[in-house]
């Protein structure tokens, strides 16, 4: 499961979806700055998570169409939940 999928399912769990949705939309102009943060602290990181975490937030950040993929998860999440 990609960290997309993960970050998604862990939205809709916990109905933070408009969270997420404001999170990224906030985030858009500084992704690369918080992919060059993610590398810059991924020693220090690396003491709490696993550095495949590390790896796959530093290219969901840098790469746009993962980046957009999650945003559309979690659109597809909202429209969904207001259908119900």
């Amino acid at each position: 499961m990609e960290i997309e999928d993960r970050i998604a399912n862990i939205c809709k769990q916990y109905n933070l979806e408009g969270l997420g949705i404001f999170f990224l939309e906030s985030m858009l102009p500084f992704r690369r700055i918080i992919g060059h943060i993610v590398v810059f602290s991924e020693p220090f990181l690396s003491i709490f998570f696993n550095n495949k975490i590390l790896e796959d937030l530093y290219e969901l950040f840098y790469n746009e169409q993962r980046y957009n993929k999650l945003y559309d998860m979690l659109k597809d999440n909202v429209e969904e939940r207001k259908s119900d």
